[in-house]
């Protein structure tokens, strides 16, 4: 069944990568600024993830651990207390998340941006953040009960979606960043109330059951949650500076083109996306059940994920040169080392596909640590490297601070 479950998600995967490289190769060919609207547009994106991974308490992991959890000691009354302690945390978060982003609306536009024209594009990208953050208990439901072909349908509708609506308005002549956005809009919205509408079915005895809400298994959920937006709060420096940065010191061009080779490095993330969402379940029954297979299977996975980045990135430096001419990205021979250690950098992080899901399922601090460190490096080192050294000190720090985390990671895996 595992077996199933990875060939639909790689599947699902692959068109979701394969659109998102189509829209970057129609961005950076077709719209009136090319390479620097596509910075532009992952400046916009960088800052709206981080605002909301800044508030979310990332709901959809501990409504998932708690509802397998429940179902492993049988206690399916307590499913309709962790939905709606779920649901509700995230309905607060995400009016928090569109407060700030119309507060920020001058700050985002002048110092990253380096224009207030596009105050309209900001504001309609964090309406597309809130409602990722309301996405997160209905995807985290399917997730605990094994509906991930449904998961895996809805990213293939999006993504399918998303590129026919971005070519239709390409093509009638609405091409700049505002036009842009407001197509991953309309495709946000009319997926959420698609999956919203199913979970609501799916969840209905759930949802709608007499059963009481557990006071007590609220407080568990809130203080896991506590520790969790702690870890994720931190995260966000992590995770979305890196753009932000480029974005401050340099300029939106720099960003659409780092942005652009990086994109060339997704078929190594890709091989393990199926693993971040099929194992999560399993790394928490096995935590639960203090299995070896917890370790084994994860060593396996960076073994086989890291091989195959290696060869991959050999192809890509081979046919580097008329890969960019098709991305519209102008030739400079600075671009092979460039993407070596953006590979590099990229092989170190799928290594560590399994650290949230390892750090929910034995201790959640551990996340807390890891992106304590990650974010003070990002606002130390990799700011200062970056503002002397320009890309290539970006680049450096960055894998650096790629390879400080495996090494975290490998020893609480080795310590578990």
């Amino acid at each position: 069944m595992i077996k199933k479950y990875f060939i639909l998600t790689y599947i699902a995967r692959a068109g979701q990568i394969g659109s998102q490289f189509l829209i970057m190769i129609m961005v950076n060919n077709f719209s009136p600024g090319g390479v620097y609207t596509y910075g532009q547009l992952t400046i916009i994106i960088s800052t709206a993830g981080m605002i909301s991974s800044l508030l979310t308490m990332r709901t959809g992991e501990a409504v998932t651990k708690f509802l397998i959890e429940a179902n492993e000691e049988n206690k399916e009354y307590n499913y309709k207390t962790i939905l709606y302690s779920g649901m509700s945390a995230d309905i607060a978060l995400s009016l928090l998340v569109l407060l700030i982003v119309f507060l920020t609306l001058d700050t985002i536009g002048i110092h990253l941006l380096k224009t207030s024209e596009f105050k309209k594009a900001i504001f309609l990208y964090g309406i597309i953040s809130a409602i990722d953050i309301l996405r997160g208990v209905p995807t985290s439901y399917f997730q605990s009960i094994k509906r991930f072909t449904w998961i895996n349908g809805m990213i293939i509708f999006r993504s399918f979606f998303h590129m026919v609506l971005l070519g239709f308005a390409f093509y009638i002549g609405y091409n700049d960043l505002t036009s842009i956005v407001i197509c991953v809009l309309i495709v946000s919205v009319l997926s959420f109330l698609i999956d919203y509408c199913y979970f609501i079915i799916k969840a209905h005895d759930s949802l709608f059951s007499r059963d009481k809400i557990n006071r007590q298994l609220v407080k568990k959920y809130f203080k896991f949650n506590f520790v969790t937006f702690i870890s994720t709060s931190i995260k966000a420096g992590n995770q979305h500076m890196g753009q932000l940065i480029l974005g401050y010191f340099l300029s939106p061009l720099v960003v659409g083109t780092y942005q652009t080779l990086k994109r060339l490095t997704f078929p190594i993330i890709f091989m393990a996306t199926p693993f971040q969402l099929i194992y999560y379940p399993q790394i928490v029954k096995w935590a639960f059940e203090k299995s070896s297979r917890l370790t084994i299977n994860i060593r396996r996975s960076i073994s086989l994920l890291s091989l195959i980045g290696i060869l991959y990135g050999f192809i890509l430096l081979i046919f580097l040169k008329p890969i960019l001419y098709l991305v519209g990205i102008e030739y400079d021979g600075q671009f092979y080392f460039y993407v070596s250690l953006i590979v590099i950098t990229v092989i170190a992080q799928n290594g560590q596909w399994w650290s949230r899901s390892f750090s929910n399922a034995v201790n959640p601090v551990l996340s807390v640590v890891s992106n304590l460190i990650a974010t003070i490096f990002q606002l130390t080192i990799v700011s200062g490297i970056t503002y002397y050294f320009g890309m290539t000190g970006f680049l450096l720090s960055q894998m650096l601070l790629a390879t400080l985390l495996m090494i975290f990671w490998l020893g609480r895996l080795n310590a578990f």
